[in-house]
């Protein structure tokens, strides 16, 4: 019998529910050069070279351990129903070479699978795809000594034959000079050395080096590319920049979140030329909503050429990311996707780029699903997840968190409105290695960890865009929800910079670095949650002058109302920043074009040093500079630096040159050139003053320290003689509940009397702040006595004196803002209440729009930061940071437990002139459009019910209290079935109403949000759903 004709018969059987054999088939018997099955109940095993067009597998599809070279090309390999592929096995992993060729179809719709689209080996709902190959002891090493160019002999820090390397292995050396890193193949193994067939182009160092007295580990890393598996595939449009490559990975099978899920694992794989640029989910390893898996494991792998990301972690929780090596990944090498992955481990892995300008690219940019900017070795927005031991080499960055591009989620993705990612907390992150990168090694952006509370799903809410309490920056009392994370045992070197711009609560412990362009950049942060925690500790940063990669001994630290403090941290070599010196503040805060020309003062940042030694720091021509003020054109009055030792040469305070008349304060005397500014003995102590106020135009504060000739430059103003400027609200720390965030700020001598001139009741309440507990406690003093005696003349002739202290209640205060709660809460200071009281009979009503806990002045609702972003029940009393709760579908009330009631009082009117037809649809249950919710002021019901769905002129109805429904006539009908809708305009999209709950919706939300609008999807392409009409 022909094979075509025994396949036809093999697939007759398998539709009519037969079996043709009990035992397994193997492909030499059975003809698969078209769309092949593998029926359910059945093993095919490969044992020669198979061409198909596409493969299904619902039983089992193995590969001939015994028989090496053998090739399967196909245009996609799909797994379901149960089914298995698999090459190897875990006991058993193959040792022989085998290759799975994906082919190109080279046009649309052709080979093409509805979800998965084209070109892939994936698993689609339950089935496994398990990958064996032979494994290394070690995928990489590093030199153990320096090599030069034109080498030929490379020596290992491990012994190759040990690691399970051979001869003809194709090997890449990474550059320890931003340079080029190379490919090579070994020639000739000897014990810790291999010849290669290519000379190195450049020097690459090997071993210990020795810095001002210290030794480093300093050597280029070298990683094994080859392996008995390997993925590859047609090139012709992957190569030039087209980025049309070959996929993996297991994807769900709707609904997200409850639907079947598959296994993909692969060890000891070379896959390269995978990734779908501009192409959503296409990556070379793609766990996409896999939810708990630690079956899913990436180990020892090769990622050879890609674009997109290598290795992508999509809602996919527990997995093992372990000593794979990834050469020039383009977009990045790994990627944590939507923010709730959680509990997976990433460690070992090594990711180089040959190029530091190469591995950069755009992507996604075009699907307006998330940044357009995705870089770096590892870039991530769920960190919940152990990042350990890694290495990145020439990428634009080590490690980028960015957590401020998706703070909800991403945009029509899983979590968008599900979750914080600004605010999860992180995972270990231990003993990472970032060198010779572009841009930043470790660059942690836009991070303010809190104490989130995660389901098992990573999900933070119940419900889009629903309470997420855990991501408030308080607690109910109005302490700080801050979580202290650490970064340890870091070491970057030969990076432009490390650090980031805003971030708070993360503490860099044991941190190493060597000629780095910035050993510390860092633009804004708060006060540690943990005052015994300090923001640098233990730590060691150096700078060799005779590297040929020129860094510079500078740390940029932050600015802010609030204290940071570094303990144990040494500072060697040079040179130091020429025009200014080891330690530079505030980093970009006050730039005067962020402030309408005026230099922002609430930059007074507190910086505290302890056990700090400059006594390294090399001179640049002829003096040492160990402090100074002012940093990238940030405010040079504004911070000041403490020491509780001899960090400071003796000296407890330095405040900035520019403030002269501290220059006549008892105690001080400057100004000192180490130290950049006017030093203090511990006689005297110096600490911020913040005031934080509407606009009101210069204030004037005399005073000791201010008795002085005004300076007008540019850079002072006047302030040295007390002339304070309004800084508006920088809105560092995300909040919809700002009371102030703008203000006046200074630095006084605790114990003295001051006078502040100018001040006037605006309606809005001001806070005046002396100091942070944290720096009195560091000096033993009590917070209560760190104070001054504040006389505030009121510029209506009103007067009083106030004790502002850092022994007042800290509740609701931020580094960035005063929170609206503080009010309430009683935790604005004797100075605001003193104000309200003078204020008499011009004292107005505060805050319109918010309200205590439980109190949002109306029955059935409560104050929810969250409603900021919409939601269920918000909107409640016309108040947009009030929610609806305890009744109907509405959550459960957090402070009280009040229903909904009916308001009396004046009748509805005519529902004909404000109900229907609807502009919009509320299409959510039990809900009406209301024109009346646009002005809640005016609403006879006082806002009851408005923002239903989501939506400010939707109102519940007609039951839990809630108004009666009022029947408009089929005009106000929702319209409830997927399909066109004007509000839906956008290319590619519908309306569908099942996207305004994504918990329920059985795509997950996928495609939803699409023209800005909730209820409109993206649909008809890959990966979105079927249109329900023709497009």
């Amino acid at each position: 019998m022909r094979k075509e004709n025994a396949l036809t018969l093999l697939l007759l059987l398998s539709v009519s529910g037969l079996s043709c054999c009990s035992e397994p088939r193997y492909i030499s018997s059975i003809s698969c050069s078209g769309d092949c099955l593998v029926p359910k109940g059945e093993q095919w095993i490969i044992d020669q070279n198979v061409d198909a067009n596409t493969i299904t597998v619902h039983g089992t599809l193995s590969w001939d351990t015994t028989k090496s070279d053998l090739e399967l090309r196909t245009f996609g390999l799909l797994v379901e129903e149960d089914g298995l592929f698999e090459i190897g096995s875990e006991s058993s992993p193959l040792q022989n070479k085998a290759t799975v060729y994906i082919k190109d179809p080279m046009a649309a719709n052709i080979a093409e699978h509805p979800s998965l689209g084209q070109r892939y080996l994936g698993v689609y709902g339950r089935g496994k795809i398990g990958l064996y190959g032979r494994p290394l002891e070690r995928t990489w090493s590093e030199l153990d000594r320096n090599h030069q160019a034109g080498d030929t002999e490379l020596y290992l820090k491990d012994d190759p034959t040990g690691m399970g390397w051979r001869v003809g292995d194709r090997i890449g050396v990474a550059t320890t000079t931003r340079g080029e890193s190379t490919q090579h193949t070994i020639t000739e193994i000897q014990q810790s050395m291999v010849k290669i067939d290519t000379p190195l182009k450049s020097e690459h160092w090997g071993g210990f080096r020795e810095i001002e007295g210290f030794r480093f580990w300093m050597a280029a890393e070298v990683v094994n590319l080859e392996r008995s598996i390997v993925i590859t595939g047609d090139s012709a449009r992957f190569d030039n920049g087209g980025g049309f490559g070959w996929h993996a990975g297991a994807f769900f099978k709707e609904p997200v979140y409850t639907g079947n899920v598959g296994v993909f694992v692969a060890k000891y794989v070379r896959m390269e030329k995978c990734g779908q640029l501009d192409v959503l989910g296409r990556y070379c390893i793609h766990w996409h909503v896999n939810r708990e898996c630690p079956e899913c494991i990436a180990q020892g792998n090769a990622f050879v050429e890609s674009y997109q990301s290598a290795v992508t972690l999509h809602g996919v929780h527990g997995t093992l990311v372990d000593n794979n090596v990834g050469w020039d990944n383009r977009g990045v090498g790994l990627y944590t996707e939507d923010g709730n992955e959680i509990n997976n481990v990433i460690s070992n892995n090594v990711f180089i780029c040959h190029d530091i300008y190469y591995c950069r690219i755009e992507w996604q940019n075009v699907l307006g699903v998330g940044p357009a900017q995705k870089e770096g070795g590892i870039f991530m927005f769920g960190m919940n997840n152990d990042i350990i031991g890694n290495h990145v080499i020439g990428h634009e960055h080590g490690m980028w968190t960015q957590g401020a591009a998706q703070p909800d989620g991403r945009p029509m993705g899983y979590s968008m409105g599900l979750v914080c990612n600004q605010h999860i907390p992180f995972g270990k992150i231990q003993g990472n290695v970032f060198h010779d990168c572009q841009r930043f090694g470790t660059y942690v952006d836009f991070q303010f960890p809190r104490n989130v509370v995660q389901d098992n799903n990573g999900l933070v809410s119940k419900s889009r865009y629903g309470p997420m309490p855990s991501c408030d920056e308080f607690k109910d009392d109005g302490t700080d929800n801050g979580h202290t994370n650490m970064i340890e045992d870091q070491f970057d070197w030969h990076n432009t910079f490390v650090g980031g711009y805003f971030f708070g609560d993360i503490s860099w412990v044991r941190y190493t670095s060597v000629n780095n362009g910035h050993a510390m950049y860092w633009k804004f942060s708060k006060t540690m949650v943990n005052s015994n925690v300090n923001h640098i500790q233990d730590s060691l940063m150096v700078n060799d002058p005779t590297d040929t990669v020129a860094g510079q001994l500078k740390l940029f630290l932050p600015g802010g109302s609030f204290t940071f403090k570094m303990k144990n941290v040494t500072l060697a070599g040079g040179p130091f920043l020429p025009d200014g010196g080891a330690i530079n503040a505030p980093q970009h805060c006050g730039l005067p074009d962020h402030n309408n020309g005026v230099p922002g003062a609430k930059c007074n940042v507190q910086i505290i040093l302890e056990d700090v030694d400059f006594s390294r720091v090399a001179p640049v021509n002829g003096k040492t500079v160990y402090t100074f003020f002012g940093s990238s054109g940030g405010n040079p009055l504004s911070p000041m630096y403490f020491s509780t030792d001899d960090s400071l040469g003796g000296y407890q305070t330095v405040v900035s040159n520019h403030l002269d008349g501290f220059g006549s304060v008892p105690g001080c005397s400057g100004p000192h050139e180490t130290y950049s500014g006017y030093v203090c003995d511990n006689s005297v102590t110096i600490r911020r003053l913040t005031i934080w106020a509407p606009d009101m135009g210069d204030l004037i504060l005399t005073g000791k320290g201010y008795k002085t000739t005004p300076n007008f430059k540019n850079n002072v103003k006047g302030s040295n003689a007390g002339i304070l400027h309004y800084e508006i609200d920088q809105n560092y720390v995300r909040s919809s509940t700002v009371l102030q965030g703008g203000g006046y700020a200074a630095n006084v001598v605790i114990g003295q009397e001051y006078i502040l001139e100018g001040l006037r009741w605006t309606g809005e309440d001001i806070v005046v702040e002396v100091s942070d507990p944290v720096i009195a406690e560091t000096f033993g003093n009590d917070p209560a006595s760190e104070g001054i005696h504040l006389t505030i003349k009121m510029a209506d002739g009103k007067s009083f004196t106030c004790f502002p202290n850092a022994g007042e209640s800290r509740r609701f205060h931020g580094s960035s803002h005063i929170d609206q709660r503080a009010l309430r809460g009683g935790s604005m200071g004797q100075c605001s209440e003193m104000l309200r009281e003078a204020a008499g009979d011009e004292l107005l009503p505060t805050i319109p729009t918010i309200a205590p806990s439980g109190d949002c002045g109306c029955p059935g609702a409560e104050y929810d930061e969250s409603c900021a972003l919409g939601g269920v029940g918000c909107m409640a009393c016309g108040k947009s940071n009030c929610r609806y709760c305890g009744s109907g579908d509405l959550p459960e009330c957090k402070y009280s437990t009040v229903v909904t009631q009916k308001p009396t009082g004046n009748p509805p009117p005519d529902p004909s002139t404000t109900v229907g037809p609807a502009p919009v649809d509320c299409h959510c249950d039990g809900a009406m459009y209301d024109a009346q919710c646009q002005d809640p002021a005016t609403d006879p019901y006082g806002g009851l019910g408005c923002s239903a769905c989501g939506k400010p002129s939707c109102r519940f109805c007609g039951s839990g209290g809630f108004p009666d429904c009022q029947d408009s006539g089929p005009t106000n009908q929702p319209q409830t079935t997927p399909g066109p809708h004007p509000q839906c305009e956008c290319d590619g999209a519908m309306f569908d109403a099942r996207c305004s709950d994504p918990s329920s919706d059985p795509h997950g939300g996928l495609g939803c949000n699409a023209c800005g609008i909730l209820e409109c999807r993206f649909c008809g392409n890959v990966p979105y759903i079927d249109c329900a009409f023709k497009k």
